[in-house]
């Protein structure tokens, strides 16, 4: 090595570690008066409750930034793979809807959230409709 300097670990004896600490040995500890003051902190105690609730009344609104864009279909795909595309959506939704429909008629004091009536519609859709693919 070029520079005597170990790159894991450092030679304190290639930077003059050594040397350093014997100067400062020499001149003995800091005087306290030459400290610089360090400006006095209020440490009072808050109780973690108290902490969360301020957290919690914060109000933090984070407006997602508005992109408007406009998709061509035409670039990607002709006007009757378009047609045929929106049909398939228009029966998927319209079966899913059936599904939740289905769902609340058999089930109608079940406490099971949105989200998880949608996810059973859907997976009532695939295995209908999905089982040759």
């Amino acid at each position: 090595m070029a520079n005597n300097i170990n790159p894991i670990n450092i030679n304190t004896n290639a930077v003059n570690y050594s040397q350093i600490s014997q100067y400062e040995k020499k001149d003995g500890a800091v005087k306290d008066s030459e400290k610089k003051a360090q400006p006095q902190v209020d440490k009072k105690d808050v109780a973690a409750s108290d902490v969360l609730n301020y957290m919690a009344a914060q109000n933090i609104d984070i407006q997602p930034a508005k992109v408007q864009r406009t998709l061509d279909v035409s670039k990607y795909v002709s006007k009757d793979q378009a047609d045929r595309i929106a049909g398939f959506v228009q029966g998927f939704e319209a079966e899913v809807e059936k599904g939740l429909l289905n769902f609340n008629k058999e089930f109608p004091q079940a406490g099971v959230s949105d989200d998880v009536k949608m996810n059973l519609a859907v997976e009532m859709f695939n295995r209908n409709n999905m089982q040759n693919a």
